[in-house]
């Protein structure tokens, strides 16, 4: 527990390190990371607790969520077309949506928590996600200090090959939807 720093500026859920790092560069102090990939695994409730623990702990002023958007994705219709009359594939992909869901779900609560004390969440989805209409997300959307805004992933440096894996870089356009209960940050992201 001493290793939990209180009245952090940021804490991300779903996410490497990624922003806690850009914000030290700016001499914010950065939280948790709460990611797949150090071990948090939010299908779990026990896992959750946890996250929950850390986050009233660490008193974070903005949460960034960036949950999987796989299976909200506009391409998700192609593979229905395509594998949805195989045996047993329907049932899976709709096991592992509601597990998509779900995590859209827990972050909507951190940000509705974050929104009661007087703080603020970033959530991040391409910006043709489905999950922009989900009930949770659109509860959201209602209060009158929150709102999306669309963003560019390029403007934050975001590169990927031109022409074949491993040969030249260029930027990435791929639109996101930024939503946020910071107006500040909702400015400074729609540049």
């Amino acid at each position: 527990l001493s290793s939990v720093i209180l009245g952090v500026d940021i804490t991300e859920v779903f996410s490497p390190a990624r922003v806690a790092q850009v914000a030290k560069k700016f001499g914010l102090l950065a939280g948790s990371s709460l990611d797949l990939t150090d071990g948090w695994d939010f299908n779990r409730n026990d896992q959750k607790q946890l996250a929950w623990k850390r986050i009233k702990e660490e008193q974070p002023y903005v949460v960034v969520g960036s949950p999987p958007c796989t299976f909200f994705s506009i391409l998700q219709e192609l593979n229905k077309a395509v594998h949805g009359k195989k045996p047993g594939w329907q049932e899976k992909f709709d096991i592992e949506k509601a597990k998509a869901i779900g995590h859209i779900e827990f972050c909507c609560s951190i940000y509705e928590y974050q929104i009661k004390l007087g703080r603020h969440f970033i959530h991040e989805h391409p910006w043709t996600a489905r999950s922009w209409s989900l009930p949770c997300v659109q509860k959201l959307l209602q209060r009158p200090n929150v709102d999306i805004v669309q963003g560019h992933m390029c403007q934050f440096g975001m590169k990927s090959w031109v022409d074949h894996r491993g040969g030249e870089e260029g930027p990435v356009k791929k639109p996101t939807g930024l939503m946020s209960s910071s107006w500040f940050v909702r400015q400074e992201l729609s540049r």
